[in-house]
């Protein structure tokens, strides 16, 4: 559903480092347990703001920062890759994840999960990608009214996140809600 996705012309939005600060990837990592991971994916990059801070994280990991929008992909070609030459932007169709079986050893997903039309495609490329024991982390707005969030409608709940990943065969699932805005949903293939 387009209505659902984020508008690319409001795209310095997702460029704001206060995003860092309420869901900050040295927790992300922590929780994940990464330790030097090769190959990470950012599963609707938008500009590539946790790339980038994934990229200062681990100095030799490569990233795919992957996204929908043809505009975000060219915009993180243009103003990304120069800075962060490990960050590799590339466009991807619902659901389709353009990477080898079991090749990914961290997959992040942020603000993302509620505006995925198939949500069980995409857990489920999310498992053919990472490798065996490799960790998932979905963030996604907490489904209560707020002033800076899309409408309530559309949110989901972390529990059906949660759901969606046991059913695809995740284990290991836990979440942390201790954010304002946010939930995080971390689990293992």
């Amino acid at each position: 559903m387009a209505s659902k996705r984020f508008n690319p012309a409001k795209l310095e939005k997702l460029n704001n480092p206060e995003r860092l600060s309420e869901l900050p990837v040295s927790f992300i990592a922590t929780r994940a347990g990464l330790v030097e991971p090769e190959v990470i994916v950012d599963l609707g990059a938008g500009t590539g703001l946790y790339s980038r801070a994934f990229a200062e994280l681990f100095t030799n990991s490569i990233i795919y920062a992957l996204d929908v929008s043809s505009v975000m992909v060219e915009w993180m070609a243009e103003h990304v890759v120069p800075r962060y030459p490990r960050i590799k932007p590339l466009i991807m169709d619902d659901g389709v994840v353009p990477l080898e079986d079991e090749s990914v050893d961290f997959l992040l997903m942020v603000n993302l999960h509620h505006e995925i039309d198939d949500a069980e495609a995409t857990v489920r490329e999310a498992h053919r990608v990472l490798k065996k024991g490799a960790a998932i982390a979905i963030s996604d707005w907490r489904k209560e009214e707020m002033e800076i969030a899309p409408s309530v409608a559309i949110r989901v709940d972390e529990r059906q996140v949660a759901d969606d990943l046991k059913r695809r065969g995740f284990r290991d699932i836990r979440t942390f809600n201790q954010f304002c805005y946010n939930y995080l949903v971390i689990a293992r293939r």
